[in-house]
């Protein structure tokens, strides 16, 4: 009797090799009640589609549903369950990655629902774009009531909340969606650098639209304790580890090109306080800069921590228009 007819998971994988689909959906999830609607959502293009998902509860049976089963929720606060042995969010996304059959990757959430007709939409897109520069990273987007919001840069770069690429393309930026050094927090933006500084590009997939009205985020009075918990707990160390790894890369460009790239930058995102309008990159982050080489120099790291994270922050903006060129020649956002 062959192994594998014992684990209903694997018979699936093992079905799945045999009629390859184009696109590989991966989700990371913890709310059983919002998944299954998300699955249903993608299954309307079941046949270009297989759904990885990673997490403790099992999603109803599917022929294009694959299972990575991980321990249940550990107990306590984020800093104790990680302790106890649970994987971020970045470690799971991985995790899915390798039970992945698909030429195109999508790194997606358990509680978001695309817009019929997205992946014939998506494979299109892709092939039409197979000769831009690569790694090709294919970034979605985001309605919220039916608007679609301005697109977020970092250090003025383009980069991809939710999106789509090729499995190939990341064996160049290290084989991995997420860097696991970050466990929720500037995963996203980190892996569009990673596909920027190979000399790739970053580009917007208009017919691929996400609505997000049901999101956690968007909904003043669900304020969802599991996401808020996560996000609250790593957000620094998070942005300290995307600190160490990207501001000695971006950060001088980013300084030297300020005057130009700020105009590019929309002031409905929040970031700047008004009296910063229109103001010179010394202005914009002089007293963050010293601040951090103080309490670097006294040996705060707690300090230390906060300015990176507020440093990271002001260079994660939002641009001014829906469309997007790279405000910099390719030569000087390739890095090694």
């Amino acid at each position: 009797r062959d192994v594998l007819s014992a684990c209903p998971d694997a018979v699936f994988r093992k079905e799945r090799r045999q009629i390859m689909k184009k696109i590989s959906v991966i989700i990371s999830s913890l709310r059983p009640h919002k998944l299954e609607a998300t699955i249903d959502s993608i299954g309307i293009h079941s046949d270009l589609c297989e759904v990885v998902v990673v997490g403790p509860y099992p999603p109803n049976t599917r022929e294009y549903v694959t299972h990575v089963k991980i321990d249940d929720p550990k107990q306590g606060d984020p800093y104790q369950r990680e302790a106890a042995g649970e994987p971020s969010l970045s470690q799971k996304m991985n995790m899915g990655l390798k039970a992945a059959n698909g030429e195109y990757i999508v790194f997606h959430n358990d509680d978001l629902h695309f817009r019929k007709g997205w992946a014939p939409k998506l494979v299109e897109f892709m092939e039409k774009n197979k000769d831009k520069p690569r790694p090709y990273l294919a970034s979605f987007i985001s309605a919220v009531g039916g608007e679609i919001p301005n697109r977020y840069t970092v250090f003025g770069l383009l980069y991809a909340n939710l999106g789509c690429i090729r499995k190939e393309d990341l064996k160049a930026v290290g084989g991995q969606i997420y860097d696991e050094r970050m466990r929720t927090e500037y995963v996203d933006p980190d892996l569009s650098l990673r596909v920027w500084a190979k000399g790739g590009t970053v580009e917007i997939c208009k017919d691929v639209v996400i609505d997000i009205d049901s999101y956690t985020r968007s909904d003043k009075n669900d304020k969802d304790p599991l996401c808020r918990s996560y996000k609250s707990y790593w957000l620094v160390p998070d942005a300290g580890a995307f600190f160490d790894i990207w501001f000695p890369k971006y950060f001088p460009l980013f300084f030297r090109k300020y005057g130009k790239v700020s105009k590019l930058f929309s002031n409905s995102d929040g970031v700047l306080p008004e009296s910063l309008y229109g103001k010179g990159a010394f202005a914009v982050f002089g007293k963050y800069i010293i601040k951090l080489f103080i309490h670097t120099l006294s040996g705060n790291r707690k300090k230390a921590g906060e300015i990176k994270k507020d440093l990271a922050r002001l260079v994660n903006r939002r641009w001014i228009t829906l469309d997007y060129d790279a405000p910099y020649k390719r030569e000087e956002i390739i890095r090694k």
